[in-house]
């Protein structure tokens, strides 16, 4: 209010206090008396809309944003788009990001966003890691009772490969094939199916048991895949590889192993 009449604050924190006893976390006003100020409360009314903040500080938060992308376990590239439920015009949101097995150095939050989504325009998250974000709305108010609760984390897996990947076609079944060619010299290739979203881990052994080659070691799509393998530093004989997969929404894992033969 500019110049208000007697009784006039009064009257308006009344009239909050009702609307804060509904629940109400948001309002239009847009009162005007002739084209003096002595009547005055407007959306555009002064700078940074200053008295507008003024009443939303008074309301309830507004409620907690419904997360929209990506998707729980989602694979992403290191430079992902998030997106969020649109509130009001003058709703604004903070996300906070947090690396799964990191340390609290590692989380950050991007603060004040001003419309329902947020994209990173550089590469902000490591490969093949794994991360979850949150996000919470508040009316500008500047106060902490202004913010929702924050909402229930979803996690999501960083591969950079993932943005030039076409997502491979449901199967039904994790398989891991032999190789070919078998015996083979110095390469050969593996095939493999992943039923759903994994981590995946694709290793070669040699009889000891000692890992001679880590072919995979990432977050990847569920459908067929592929590992070529090169043995030219490796002598004759009978290898192990193994494939384990851990599926990225928590279900059980899947590890099967199969020998090929290297003959040179």
């Amino acid at each position: 209010m500019y110049n208000p009449q007697i009784g006039g604050e009064q009257y308006l924190n009344d009239q909050l206090t009702i609307f804060k006893d509904y629940g109400w976390h948001f309002a239009f006003w847009d009162w005007r008396r002739g084209p003096g100020a002595d009547w005055n409360i407007e959306k555009f009314g002064d700078t940074d809309n200053l008295h507008w903040k003024t009443v939303l500080s008074k309301f309830h938060a507004p409620p907690v944003p419904s997360m929209e992308s990506p998707a729980s376990y989602q694979i992403t590239s290191r430079s992902p788009s998030f997106s969020w439920d649109s509130m009001t015009a003058f709703t604004l949101f903070d996300i906070e990001f947090t690396k799964v097995d990191g340390t609290s150095e590692d989380d950050f939050i991007i603060s004040d966003i001003n419309k329902s989504s947020y994209t990173f325009s550089e590469n902000v998250f490591q490969d093949n890691r794994t991360y979850s974000w949150r996000i919470r709305s508040k009316n500008p108010g500047g106060l902490p009772e202004n913010c929702s609760d924050w909402s229930e984390p979803r996690v999501f897996n960083v591969n950079e490969s993932s943005s030039h990947i076409t997502k491979h076609p449901v199967t039904e079944e994790y398989k891991l094939n032999q190789n070919y060619p078998n015996p083979f010299n110095p390469t050969t290739t593996i095939f493999y199916t992943i039923k759903e979203n994994s981590r995946v881990k694709l290793a070669v052994y040699d009889m000891l048991g000692r890992e001679v080659a880590g072919l995979v070691d990432a977050s990847q799509f569920a459908g067929e895949h592929s590992a070529m393998f090169n043995a030219s530093g490796l002598a004759s004989g009978v290898y192990i590889y193994k494939l384990e997969a851990a599926p990225l929404n928590g279900k059980n894992g899947f590890t099967q192993i199969k020998k090929m033969i290297l003959v040179k």
